[in-house]
This record gives structure tokens, sequence and C-alpha cells, in this order.
């Protein structure tokens, strides 16, 4: 069954990825509508959140943020799309890191990073740097249940020469990358959310309280990595701006918290 659901939606989806960027958009306007007017994807949910962390906004201000969400949402997925096809030269014109010099003097002090990036604007083709870096790059992820859908991840995040390693082997890789004396920069998504009954760290977050996961700083402290987060501006015409901030260089002396406060 997992084989027959891939084999019947893939050919869509590498058709969408192959819609010159005019039709690919207007296509991503009509799913805005669709999922905004007509199916209200979460309407309710999206407009309490909302409400909840811009108290100080009027309806007519939050319905202006609401469509802007969505809208964003929609490119974003379908962005997620493009990745099957879009070439090296789409890419970086697309994806444009802003102060790729202080990237790489980083990766000339020989030792290894750590880019830790959040679920926003089209994350999924951060792996632009891939493209720039000195260093391999490798991204963490976590496995997809559809073994085809599983291979389909890797393929396409692999398509620029990344390196891809499951989430649950994060700490045996990174230890034995630095047994062997490679040097690697290490993608994490950050922003997920855990569990209520497995939190062990709590802060606050555009004004209110919420449990955020230690790994990506953990890790860091452990193996003394130098932390970068990426942040992606999202400008006029679909251009997505990459800015790399430095977060700590030195990182065994430095509590877990302060990584974790600093990227959020």
């Amino acid at each position: 069954m997992q084989r027959l659901i891939y084999y019947t939606i893939y050919p869509v989806l590498w058709s969408i990825s192959k819609l010159p960027w005019r039709l690919f958009y207007g296509l991503s306007s009509c799913i805005y509508y669709l999922v905004y007017y007509i199916i209200r994807y979460r309407r309710k949910t999206v407009t309490a959140n909302l409400t909840l962390v811009f108290p100080e906004k009027n309806t007519s201000e939050i319905n202006r943020i609401r469509k802007a969400f969505y809208k964003h949402m929609c490119d974003m997925f379908l962005e997620m799309i493009k990745s099957i096809s879009i070439t090296k030269e789409e890419m970086l014109e697309r994806f444009r890191v802003t102060n790729i010099e202080d990237f790489h003097a980083l990766e000339k002090e020989n030792k290894s990073i750590v880019v830790l990036m959040g679920h926003y604007a089209s994350y999924e083709w951060s792996s632009a740097i891939d493209l720039l870096s000195i260093n391999p790059c490798v991204g963490i992820y976590k496995k997809v249940r559809n073994p085809y859908f599983d291979k389909m991840v890797h393929r396409i995040r692999g398509r620029f020469s990344a390196r891809l390693i499951e989430s649950h082997d994060v700490v045996r890789t990174i230890s034995q990358d630095i047994k062997k004396g490679d040097i690697c920069s290490y993608g994490m998504i950050a922003d997920q959310s855990p569990k209520i009954w497995n939190a062990k760290y709590w802060t606050d977050f555009m004004g209110v309280t919420v449990p955020v996961f230690l790994g990506a700083s953990l890790i860091a402290r452990k193996f003394d990595l130098t932390v970068l987060y990426l942040q992606i501006n999202k400008r006029k015409g679909d251009i997505m701006r990459l800015l790399l901030s430095l977060l700590k260089r030195k990182t065994i002396p430095v509590m877990i918290d302060f990584i974790t406060s600093k990227r959020i």
C-alpha cells in the first residue's frame, strides 16, 4: 500500500515541481484560496494563537496577519515540492546568503559548527549553503514512516552533496566524525516543542511560557561546537535572504539554557 501511495502521488508532485515560477506561485495562490476560504483549515486555532500572542491588536489586524500566515504557509508547502527538481542556479538565485564570508571564516578555524534554524520560509532550501560551504554539510532529520517517501526526502535533501543522518544517530555520528578528524557543519531544526511530560526546560516565547527541546544545546556543549543561527528573511519576489548569526564560539563552559534562550 505504501508503494502504491508513493507511485500515485509522486508523479503529481514532480509535475508541480517542474512548473514555471509564475505558474508555480499562481498555483500556490489557488491553494491558499481553497485552504483559507473553503476548507478553513484550523482557522479557529490560528486565530486563538494570534490573539494570545498579540493581545494589543484589533480584529482587523489579526485577520491581516492570519491571511499573511496562510499565504506564506501555502508558498512554503509548494516550495518544498519545488525542491524535487530545482536547479543549482535557481537555488542560489532564490536563496541568498548575505554573510557567507563570516561563515567561511568560522569554517577555517578547523572546528565543527552546528547551525540551528526554524521551520520558516522554505527552510528546505537552506541546502543552498551546501553549494557555498568549504566543509561538508550534514543535515539531521526525522525518518519518514513511508520508506518510499523517506528515500525521496533523502534524494531531495542530498541533491547538493549534503549527508543526512537520523535524529537518534546524531551523538554517535558526530562522535565518529570527531574521532576521524572530520570537520563538518551540522544543520538542525530546533523549534519543535516536546510533549509536556517530557519537558525539561521552559522559556518565554512571544509572551507565552512554552517547553522547548534542549537537544541542540546539549550536543553543542558536549562536543564544544561553534553555534550559529540561520535567520531566513523572505523578501519581495519570493527571494530568501539568509543571515548566519553567531550565538556562541566556545560552548563547553556555557550553560545549556543560554544557547537555548539565544536561539529562541
